[in-house]
């Protein structure tokens, strides 16, 4: 999820290459009325080679989770719900046999807190069998027990729930929830469908749902969905979807959650990149050609430019998804991508930042790396999802010069008649204001792997930490091992925790395999408890 971190961006967007290998293209030459840009390819930035270091094995997490969710979802939009049915192939890795299955149902808080709707679980019960399950509901009302009986689920045991649900879907312009446009609606459904806790050290995970960040803790799975919607409508939904009549048939091998867009406003281009689809979901206005073209550039030279520096995309598509949040969100494989809150939203090329658009849609990109290929729990340590989408987007890709970024500054500085879109500092000064703001952040002593709960005691200190503080954190890494050797880290701790949950002493020890130095374990002392 992108944040707004004003200072922090109005640094980053400065005309410079952090390292030798990102400083190599073409300067720019600027004058006092404009600043003249030149892009280049993924294929014209050259990588330092480092011969890979040795790692441990990625370890194997004894968990008991899902590992294939089969569901049938009908959007009514008359009733304005989703109701449907999940089943849930359930595998207990650990070595405890369980009484009790934990689902949880984000759609509960999410309605409890507007105070308006209702989200409802009926007919649990074991797939197969006529043996009904007993539900117990948490004071969180997100947290819902399925008692087992006689039924335990013991170590290396499977078992195959099924249960039915009904969702109002609440008016309002987040994650889940719809909105209006004309005659046109769109519907933004995620954290609404019924999934399996993660159960792990003894207990199933029972994190709140959060509102202004993630708390979602999901192993890959697979997932089959059949999602029924008026014929009219335009589905797009996390993993590869098919179409036809009313029916969207939606099939993923390894993802952490699901997510549906749909929309009978919304319309659909592709691009290919180097065998990934990319696809563009956009709103339908002629006025907005320039604003959906950079959007796909961006989606585009992101995944080339990731796949370059970290590794192989992890799905085989990529749908970015125009919706009305105040930020992006990333789901595996999809990004509900933040359009400007203007008034006029067939006006988006007259009105928009085409800067903000690519950088955010760079930053929900590089959440498929961080995120949907290396997992973690977000709750617990979310700067190893949010702090490396964080350096990437503002490191990696707006350093890049790649064709989208340089073409959203240029039309941001015709339309506005200035150059100060893109920063004119100098290398040293840069590096200053740089070591300025690392600072300020380790100076007020916060470390950025604190949980969620312990940001909130203090004031305005999440997304400081967080996103900025592990942006800042990898980029003292990179300046200390240098490119080589820093890259071929990432890769290596990309490739070995890839479809799997990573803490941050996984990541720790990535680093010092490769650089063990006093430098460097300075720095990790700096962010790290």
């Amino acid at each position: 999820m992108k944040k707004n971190i004003k200072k922090y961006l109005a640094i980053v967007l400065a005309v410079l290459f952090l390292g030798e290998q990102l400083a190599g293209c073409v300067q720019s030459e600027q004058t006092e009325q404009e600043t003249k840009l030149e892009s280049r390819t993924v294929d014209e930035i050259e990588l330092e080679p480092y011969e890979a270091e040795e790692l441990p094995p990625a370890g194997e997490r004894k968990t008991c989770r899902a590992e294939q969710y089969e569901m049938e979802i009908t959007l009514d939009t008359v009733k304005q719900q989703i109701r449907g049915n999940s089943t849930m192939t359930i595998t207990n890795q650990t070595e405890d046999t369980l009484g009790q299955i934990c689902v949880r149902n984000y759609a509960a808080s999410i309605l409890k807190e507007k105070g308006t709707g209702t989200s409802t679980i009926s007919n649990a019960r074991i797939a197969g069998t006529d043996q009904m399950l007993v539900t117990e509901t948490k004071e969180d009302s997100s947290v819902i027990y399925l008692q087992l009986g006689e039924r335990e689920l013991k170590p290396k045991d499977t078992i195959t729930i099924s249960l039915d649900f009904v969702t109002d879907i609440p008016e309002q312009k987040e994650k889940f929830g719809y909105w209006e446009e004309g005659e046109n609606r769109v519907y933004q459904l995620s954290f609404c469908f019924p999934v399996t806790a993660m159960y792990e050290n003894g207990k199933w995970n029972e994190n709140p749902y959060v509102f202004s960040g993630e708390s979602n803790y999901h192993s890959p799975a697979v997932f089959r969905c059949t999602f029924t919607a008026p014929e009219e409508y335009t589905v797009a939904a996390t993993g590869e979807e098919k179409t036809s009549g009313k029916v969207t048939e939606i099939y993923a091998e390894s993802i952490r959650e699901l997510a549906v867009v749909a929309s009978d406003r919304m319309k659909k281009e592709c691009v290919d990149a180097e065998g990934v689809e990319v696809n563009h979901y956009y709103l339908d206005y002629k006025g907005n050609t320039e604003y959906n073209k950079l959007s796909l550039m961006a989606a585009r030279d992101s995944v080339l430019l990731f796949s370059r520096f970290i590794g192989e995309y992890p799905y085989k598509e990529l749908d970015i998804v125009q919706t009305a949040l105040s930020n992006g969100m990333e789901f595996p494989g999809l990004v509900m991508a933040a359009m400007p809150d203007v008034e006029n939203i067939q006006k988006l090329d007259q009105s928009a930042s085409y800067t903000s658009a690519c950088s955010m849609i760079a930053h929900e990109t590089a959440h498929q790396w961080f995120y949907g290929g290396v997992g973690n729990d977000p709750y617990e340590e979310a700067w190893l999802d949010e702090g490396f989408a964080e350096y990437c987007e503002d490191v990696l890709y707006q350093q890049s010069r790649l064709a989208s970024a340089v073409e959203a500054v240029k039309r941001d500085q015709e339309r506005l008649g200035s150059s100060e879109i893109w920063g004119t500092m100098s290398d040293e000064e840069f590096h200053r204001d740089m070591e300025s703001q690392i600072e300020q952040i380790v100076g007020e002593r916060f470390i950025i792997n604190r949980t969620y709960e312990q940001y909130q005691q203090e004031v305005d200190t999440y997304s400081e930490y967080v996103y900025t503080g592990g942006s800042c954190f990898l980029y003292e890494l990179q300046n200390a091992m240098g490119d080589g050797k820093f890259f071929s880290m990432l890769q290596q701790y990309y490739r070995n925790w890839c479809m799997k949950e990573a803490r941050t002493e996984d990541f720790l020890q990535a680093v010092r395999a490769y650089d063990n130095s006093e430098e460097v374990n300075q720095i990790i002392t700096k962010y790290i408890a």
